[in-house]
């Protein structure tokens, strides 16, 4: 076999960040991030035979797109002087799209053909977060520190292929937090409890036989 392989990538991020401060401890901010990723892997096969003739061609051609962007604002601000609240709500989207196909050729031929035993497929899938936290901390004249908080995330996935939407129902997610720690000469000793929801990446979704797998 000769082979020719590709795999090419280019990315794109931006980040746009503000924050204001109204006096120590009371502040508000919002942060912004926006990422694209596409990824190009193709390739091309020819089979050869004994004298280095082209018996036949292979070709792949695989095209992908990965985007996010993220918004997400928080405030910070003093109840008593030891005593702080602190709530804020965030955004993430979630798109990938990949889109296959598979083609082949006879002899040396440069004219290709969808290959009828491998078929092309796409596949579209959007997932969106949206959450909102608030936590509470507070502090003791002995420097002990307690922080208790929430966060309340909902996600939605939607998906298709070439043939169909696929049927991904959506979910919640309620994730409480505690924090307990004391602070002695130059020392902080922590105990926490937190829970955290992890999904799969873009890299992890595919299309296998008109179901999506993640």
């Amino acid at each position: 076999r000769g082979i020719n392989s590709q795999d090419l990538s280019n990315s794109v991020d931006l980040n746009i960040d503000y924050l204001h401060t109204f006096k120590p401890q009371q502040e508000w901010s919002i942060s912004t991030q926006y990422s694209q990723n596409n990824l190009t892997n193709n390739f091309t096969s020819d089979l050869l035979g004994t004298g280095n003739d082209i018996l036949s061609r292979q070709k792949n051609i695989n095209l992908n797109t990965n985007k996010e962007f993220t918004v997400q604002t928080d405030y910070t601000t003093p109840l008593t002087k030891n005593q702080l609240l602190e709530f804020g709500v965030k955004g993430i989207f979630r798109q990938v799209n990949s889109n296959y196909e598979y083609l082949a050729a006879t002899g040396n031929s440069s004219i290709y053909y969808n290959d009828a035993t491998r078929p092309a497929g796409l596949l579209n899938y959007q997932q969106n977060v949206a959450a909102g936290y608030l936590s509470y901390t507070y502090t003791t004249d002995n420097k002990y520190t307690f922080k208790v908080g929430s966060r309340y995330e909902y996600t939605s996935i939607t998906a298709n292929d070439a043939k169909s939407t696929i049927s991904i129902p959506d979910y919640s997610n309620l994730v409480p937090s505690i924090n307990v720690s004391k602070t002695f000469a130059g020392t902080t000793l922590k105990a926490a409890y937190n829970r955290r929801i992890q999904r799969p990446g873009g890299q992890h979704v595919g299309s296998v036989g008109g179901q999506i797998e993640v």
